[in-house]
């Protein structure tokens, strides 16, 4: 299978994508200050990751054990059902 290029699909494709990220790559350059987005991303990314694993590690034994029965555990089982 051949596009218009004359490339096979694979290298077509990487190259209409390449195209992509030079003019994505122009625009971006021009913006003021784009280079704190990346920093404030990973700065989000980052915190929700470390608050997820200091909850992760504080939750009480109980609720880890009520949680790791939860698959299985029947579904006529009343106290679980809300």
């Amino acid at each position: 299978m051949k596009l218009a290029e004359g490339l096979p699909v694979p290298f077509a494709i990487f190259h209409k994508t390449e195209k992509m990220l030079k003019f994505i790559k122009y625009h971006m350059a021009s913006i003021q200050d784009i280079e704190i987005f990346p920093i404030i991303s990973f700065l989000l990314f980052f915190s929700l990751f470390i608050t997820i694993i200091v909850q992760v590690v504080m939750m009480r034994k109980t609720t880890v054990s009520e949680i790791s029965s939860l698959p299985l555990n029947d579904a006529t089982d009343s106290e679980h059902i809300s």
